[in-house]
């Protein structure tokens, strides 16, 4: 008999990409992960809330190198290496940004929050 390999699971998107970047977090070891829309507004993550909403509104302005992103960032990340990954989910642009930890699979990220927020 196979077991499911998710423990917290929930019909609602909002809900589960969160569950999804805990999950990522507590794997990779990242003190926080924000995913956050164009905009830089925060869509979902896994952190501390002021902490991921400073850190999508980086993450997006490091991706459209806009406005002073790289002062923000040393001031937002501290010590902790910053990694960061554009995503295209349904025509819609979006970005993972994450502080520490070690280095995931981001396609594998891409296609996991995809296959979460088109359902």
């Amino acid at each position: 008999m196979e077991t499911e390999r998710r423990q917290c699971r929930s019909s609602s998107p909002g809900q589960a990409v969160g569950l999804y970047l805990q999950s990522v977090a507590r794997r990779a070891g990242m003190r926080a992960i924000a995913l956050a829309d164009e905009q830089g507004l925060l869509v979902a993550g896994s952190g501390e809330n002021q902490l991921l909403e400073q850190l999508a509104a980086v993450g997006a302005a490091r991706e459209a190198d806009a406005g002073p992103w790289r002062q923000l960032l040393a001031e937002v990340a501290g010590d902790s290496v910053f990694k960061g990954y554009p995503l295209s989910i349904g025509g819609l642009c979006f970005c993972v940004a994450a502080l520490g930890g070690t280095d995931m699979p981001w396609c594998e990220i891409e296609d996991a929050l995809g296959r979460i927020l088109r359902a």
